[in-house]
């Protein structure tokens, strides 16, 4: 069970209250896990008219029936999931799946991760997760699933390992997504290879799993071994992978930042941009072997609203952060703030 505290603060956003975040703990495999998970949602059926018009369209429908057959080769059991969420939200099996393989039409989001090696026996990971979405669409989820177990903030439309987690196996992970100017539109969907990281047991074998050629898009994933106190950044485009060991200040938001990656076929967006030179210059300004978990989510938080967060403008932009996580390697303390309802959730690996 997650060991969590709530807090209670004023749980309204302009003039909309807001319903707590769900915290939940699941277990099974395949179809009994998703089905399990869709339970944890009421009437989210509307929010898939956009996929059932795109799938009148000839094309749409014939690619993504060649990618379904990608993925039933490769992720039987996570495509089995998949369709028992569809089954449990009432939703068409591939209206649903067509909203998973977003690289058939096109998805952003836009998220920010701080990973500091203080020391050799300490490694802080900070991330906020920029979406959409509202509580009505996320939950905190412990999934016990074969000889082990994943939590992680999981979103109704999207598969495990695309936000933030950690396993039993002492891996802590994060995503930022990459946006492509051309993407391979049959290739493994990203959302897919993400699903089958978050119950690796070792960064090899995290790399080992998304070391696809045949990747539909981009991303980039933040890694974290607690028990060898090492950090990664993992930049995947297409076919390329390129791991970054991190060894002391680290920043990355939604754009590719490896100096062995090429980044002229990713798109650069400003908010990206602002992100990333404002959380350096913040991060900068700090003495390393001094650096704690507040020190990086006052970094993350930083904006002289109450209700906006990480330099961002709830009046025009669409993905807020609705929740910050934060991981010290050397105390094993988790902390997860949800900025809807006020909750912070509180765990020890």
């Amino acid at each position: 069970m997650i060991n969590h505290y709530l807090y209670e603060f004023e749980n309204i956003i302009g003039d909309i209250k807001m319903k707590k975040l769900k915290i939940a703990t699941l277990n099974g495999n395949g179809y009994e896990l998703g089905w399990q998970f869709s339970q944890l949602f009421d009437n989210v059926d509307n929010d898939f008219s956009y996929f059932r018009n795109l799938l009148e369209d000839k094309n749409i429908r014939e690619n993504l029936d060649k990618v379904k057959e990608k993925i039933k080769v490769r992720y039987p059991s996570y495509l089995e999931e998949m369709y028992a969420r569809a089954d449990g939200f009432n939703v068409n099996r591939d209206v649903y799946l067509l909203n998973i393989c977003f690289e058939i039409y096109e998805s952003k989001e836009a998220c920010t991760d701080i990973i500091v090696k203080v020391d050799d026996e300490c490694m802080l990971l900070g991330h906020n997760e920029d979406i959409s979405e509202n509580l009505d669409q996320i939950a905190l989820v412990k999934y016990n699933c074969h000889n082990g177990y994943f939590c992680e903030l999981s979103l109704y439309n999207c598969p495990q390992g695309t936000t933030f987690g950690w396993n039993s196996y002492g891996i802590i992970y994060s995503v930022n997504s990459i946006s492509l100017k051309e993407v391979n539109e049959l290739g493994i969907p990203v959302w897919f290879i993400l699903r089958d990281i978050v119950e690796c047991k070792s960064i090899e074998e995290v790399i080992d799993k998304i070391n696809i050629a045949d990747c539909a898009s981009s991303f980039s994933l933040n890694i974290i071994d607690s028990h060898k106190n090492k950090a990664y950044s993992i930049e995947k485009v297409l076919d390329k992978l390129d791991v970054l060991e991190i060894k002391d200040k680290y920043i990355h938001t939604n754009h590719i930042i490896h100096p062995n990656m090429k980044s002229k076929i990713c798109e650069i967006y400003n908010s990206s941009l602002i992100r990333i030179d404002t959380g350096t210059k913040l991060l900068n300004n700090l003495d390393i072997k001094n650096i704690n978990l507040d020190n990086i989510r006052k970094i993350l938080q930083f904006n002289d609203s109450d209700t906006a967060y990480v330099y961002q403008n709830t009046d025009i932009d669409d993905s807020l952060t609705v929740a910050t996580f934060l991981f010290n390697s050397y105390t094993k303390e988790i902390q997860i703030y949800s900025y809807y309802d006020g909750t912070i959730v509180k765990d020890i690996l």
